[in-house]
């Protein structure tokens, strides 16, 4: 003996289901994926796609995240794959081959004479991708910035955000439209003060030398 009951039906762009669920007297359900395996198909237009065994349309869409919530819904211990360009991806691969690259830059200016001290780390999803210091005037680390920016990011998905003001040089490559998720900016913000710290040691040792040395003459 089984009970089935049917869930709101979907339509969108001429396909439509109704997802009906069978569940017997005890309460087991019928299962709704293969292997209980989702599979969420992405096409050309970055259209996602979720069918169930008997290739019901459960979710269309643009939205990944979207498409998780409704499988976990439909069938909560469904393991799920992504198929894009023919190739299957676990859903922790495709968060990370999707993950925005993002740069974090955090700077500490010498008032005296306008030189900043950067520090910037890349990161893609869990990858990090580097870390780098900078020091130089404005126009001068806004171009080091770029040539590793443009050597690691991803056209239309990279973004860089900065612990305070925007060099204003780099505005092009912000990416002001990527989620970039949380940051921390705490390791850059501790390595652009390190530096600064390390630069105006050195600037005052040297000039001490220089004085030294002309008492000495």
């Amino acid at each position: 003996m089984y009970c089935v009951y049917a869930e709101k039906a979907i339509f969108l762009h001429s396909e439509s289901h109704v997802r009906q669920f069978k569940e017997d007297r005890d309460g087991s359900q019928s299962p709704m994926f293969r292997d209980n395996r989702a599979i969420v198909e992405i096409d050309d237009t970055e259209r996602y796609k979720v069918r169930t065994i008997a290739d019901e349309v459960v979710f269309i869409g643009q939205g990944y995240d979207d498409a998780i919530k409704r499988i976990k819904y439909a069938e909560p211990t469904a393991s799920i794959e992504i198929l894009k360009d023919g190739t299957r991806y676990t859903s922790a691969q495709f968060k990370q081959k999707t993950a925005p690259t993002v740069f974090l830059v955090a700077y500490s200016i010498n008032t005296s004479n306008g030189v900043l001290s950067v520090g910037m780390d890349g990161k893609k999803g869990r990858l990090h991708l580097g870390s780098w210091q900078f020091i130089g005037h404005e126009s001068e680390v806004a171009r080091e910035i770029r040539e590793v920016v443009e050597e690691m990011g991803e056209p239309g998905n990279t973004a860089i955000r900065y612990a305070w003001r925007d060099i204003k040089e780099l505005d092009d490559l912000k990416g002001g439209n990527i989620d970039a998720g949380q940051l921390d900016f705490t390791a850059v913000r501790s390595r652009a003060s390190s530096l600064k710290r390390r630069v105006l040691y050195e600037t005052d040792t040297n000039e001490t030398e220089a004085k030294e040395q002309a008492q000495a003459k």
